[in-house]
């Protein structure tokens, strides 16, 4: 398909709230950005219309997301990952463009990942493209993403013991208002420092039940709020600090070649989770196997009450996670709650569960 200058109208699906620094960037290198609706029950509906049964969650989720962004109007899909990798994730690109294309949805697919082929799919797209402008356009979309990062840690870390309730939440939709409209590159670099600031001035309450746990899984259902119920809002109500283990930043960059190269040779927080992980699981099979082993172990050595575990149904590494947590928790003594996640998971029973844990981690604090 060939897109003349006036047609580019690009999407990617959700993941979080970083649709607001993805967006940012193909507005920098020139493309009309159509964001899909926020993810509700009619995104996860369209996917399980199209997507193959046995497709995991956020297959089925971001798919629903591009059809309904196509339905608005995109022509031109932006896709992270693709083609490499052990995990299905590899796959999604290609799934994407069958299923799209036979049910008459006539998209172009630019990959998006910090690789030649992104470059060179964008050059096409705009032939008068400066390299330096491309470089600075995804340099912004990181530090954005650094940016959202630090809102979520900053409400993470606030909401539980917030003196007024709904500050925190009012706050998170400030920054992310003043976020999206954020120019220039020394701006957006200073983000964080600011979003930081203006969580320090949120009055806080003692909350003497205050326990901490470590969030981590599969990379998409820990960002992603709706698949979850909103697992996180609802740990803040709980009296529950949430101390998350990556977020799309790590994803990203992890994909360049020379930090894959750092990481295995240098003293990094990923080299230090996979060498914790190396005696329960000396293998990488893909996913975010070895991370949830390795970033268990880390949170249990570094003070962290408990942690709990998120995956979608039928996402094999994670599987794989889950069989070998136990034996992680009882060696380390941290108490580990996996929970799995797809279209017909309740949130009464997720809530259930989650409270039994919470109470279990206040209990064992207390000494009973």
């Amino acid at each position: 398909m060939s897109l003349d200058k006036m047609s580019r109208r690009i999407t990617f699906p959700h993941a979080g709230d970083y649709h607001l620094a993805i967006g940012h960037l193909f507005r920098k290198l020139g493309y009309e950005v159509i964001i899909a609706p926020k993810t509700s029950q009619r995104a996860l509906d369209l996917g399980e219309k199209f997507a193959p049964e046995q497709a995991c969650l956020p297959f089925k989720l971001t798919l629903g997301n591009l059809i309904e962004a196509i339905e608005e109007g995109a022509n031109v899909v932006a896709m992270v990952g693709g083609r490499t990798g052990m995990c299905r994730l590899a796959f999604y690109s290609e799934l994407y463009k069958k299923i799209l294309t036979e049910n008459g949805f006539e998209v172009e697919f630019v990959p998006l990942k910090l690789k030649k082929e992104f470059w060179l799919a964008v050059k096409n797209h705009l032939p008068e493209l400066k390299p330096a402008t491309f470089l600075l356009a995804l340099i912004e979309m990181l530090l954005k993403m650094r940016g959202l990062e630090a809102i979520r840690s900053g409400y993470l870390d606030h909401h539980p013991r917030e003196a007024s309730p709904g500050a925190c939440h009012r706050l998170v939709q400030q920054m992310k208002v003043e976020l999206q409209e954020v120019e220039g590159f020394w701006e957006i670099l200073g983000f964080p420092k600011k979003v930081r600031r203006e969580f320090k001035k949120i009055p806080l309450r003692e909350n003497p039940d205050l326990i901490t746990v470590g969030y981590l899984g599969e990379f998409f259902m820990t960002i992603d709020q709706f698949g979850t119920h909103r697992i996180e809002e609802y740990l803040g109500a709980l009296g529950v600090r949430v101390v998350p283990a990556d977020g799309f930043s790590d994803f990203f960059i992890g994909s360049f070649k020379l930090l894959k190269v750092f990481d295995r040779f240098l003293p990094t927080h990923k080299h230090q989770v996979h060498k914790l992980a190396k005696p329960f699981l000396n293998l990488v099979i893909g996913g975010h196997a070895v991370e949830s082993i390795g970033q268990s172990i880390w949170f249990a050595k570094n003070g962290i009450d408990g942690v709990i575990h998120v995956y979608p149904f039928g996402c094999m590494p994670e599987i794989v996670a889950t069989s070998i947590l136990p034996t992680v928790s009882e060696a380390h003594e941290i108490p580990i709650l996996s929970l799995c996640f797809d279209e017909q998971t309740g949130e009464a029973g997720i809530r259930t569960r989650v409270e039994a844990f919470v109470d279990m981690i206040r209990r064992k604090k207390a000494g009973y």
